[in-house]
């Protein structure tokens, strides 16, 4: 049974650190398992692309999950075993949804990476042992997969 609105409401208003009404509403409706962003938009009346914005990672055809952290690392995981397929360091904190795409049949994943998120504007008060890059920049990012 999902939450009402006025608790949601409640809840946001008290942890406003650690989101906003939709991204309680997403973790709410993940608790009953896996779900689609297409799932997810549609059983809570979001736009897809809100959705994804809350959600912040990749899920591929092929069981990859691609995620950035609040440390600038980057990585890819088996969606089947959670193992660490590969990680890479960035000067900036991931801060979007990536997207994959094609070009001549080569597969590329990229995200933007910098301030302005949500991310980089609450967290750093709770993790203060991660420190965050001193120039307030943004940058695209783009990894061509094997």
């Amino acid at each position: 049974m999902p939450l009402p609105d006025p608790l949601v409401e409640l809840i946001a208003h008290r942890f406003r650190v650690l989101g906003e009404p939709a991204r309680i509403k997403l973790l709410d409706a993940l608790r009953s398992g896996p779900a689609t962003v297409g799932e997810l938009a549609g059983r809570l009346g979001l736009s897809q692309q809100n959705t994804s914005k809350h959600l912040g990672v990749l899920a591929t055809a092929g069981g990859v999950v691609f995620a950035g952290a609040l440390d600038r690392r980057y990585s890819a995981y088996d969606a089947g075993t959670g193992e660490k397929l590969w990680s890479v360091g960035l000067p900036e904190v991931p801060n979007g949804t990536p997207i994959s795409y094609s070009i001549n049949g080569k597969q590329y994943i990229a995200l933007i990476a910098g301030y302005g998120s949500p991310s980089t504007n609450t967290w750093p008060g709770l993790v203060p042992e991660i420190t965050l890059p001193p120039v307030r920049s943004s940058a695209v990012f783009v990894f061509a997969l094997p």
